[in-house]
């Protein structure tokens, strides 16, 4: 095995390790590196309904352009694999189709819940396949290369949304906190995506994370080089 490769993989371990840890949680208790729940009054600034609508409709804009680069990733793995699938490429056109600023931050989050949905049996047979070491062409080494670059780039987009997610989290429960029994409602429904996204991303992230490790054995049996971008899991393990 290649030094290099070795490096990565001792890299990936201390991030799954410190992801884990510090992020993969639910949405009552996610947790950010760096980010101190607790401490000197521990609340997220105050911020008004418009501003809140703001910011989630931009980070749950980047949570979806994260997940069709690794679901157009995991299709490209699967085609070097030899696997007779378009799930992955079927549900990156379907999240493609909401992409957008305009669109509703709910109808986002459904849309990468769903892209988990139908893509469930793919992702099982990815796994499968990945496990079972079969020799590449040299066309299915190129692809190989070129999906993995794109999965690690997607992860580790998704992944750098968390501390964004868990900071809406907190400021949508201080808005229904000072919300008016009127306005209660109203803001419910506002910041349901926030609560959505924080019970979805980190789970997420941490089987993205697992799949990459599937990713580095594999490339130790053929032989390959890893690309430079998949050092972009390194972030993983120091999200600010």
């Amino acid at each position: 095995m290649k030094s290099s490769t070795l490096r990565l993989a001792l890299t990936l371990n201390l991030g799954a390790a410190l992801l884990a840890s510090h992020a993969y949680a639910s949405f009552g208790s996610l947790k950010i590196p760096g980010k101190d729940s607790g401490g000197s009054g521990g609340a997220s600034p105050a911020i008004s309904a418009g501003d809140f609508e703001k910011q989630l409709s931009e980070t749950t804009l980047n949570v979806l352009n994260a997940r069709i680069e690794f679901t157009r990733a995991q299709q490209k793995l699967a085609e070097a694999l030899g696997l007779k699938t378009d799930s992955f490429e079927k549900a990156a056109e379907a999240l493609s189709a909401t992409s957008g600023a305009s669109t509703e931050p709910g109808k986002t989050v459904d849309a990468v819940k769903n892209s988990s949905k139908t893509t469930a049996a793919a992702r099982k047979e990815l796994d499968e396949a990945l496990a079972k070491s079969t020799e590449l062409s040299a066309e299915g080494k190129v692809k190989f290369v070129e999906g993995t670059a794109k999965f690690a780039k997607g992860v580790a987009a998704e992944a750098a949304q968390i501390a964004a997610i868990k900071q809406l989290v907190d400021q949508g429960k201080s808005l229904a906190t000072s919300a008016s029994p009127m306005e209660k409602m109203k803001i419910a429904g506002i910041i349901k995506p926030a609560s959505e996204l924080a019970a979805l991303v980190p789970g997420d992230v941490k089987e993205g994370i697992t799949t990459f490790g599937q990713i580095t054995k594999f490339a130790t049996t053929q032989k390959l080089e890893l690309p430079s971008e998949a050092n972009a899991m390194n972030s993983i393990g120091n999200m600010p």
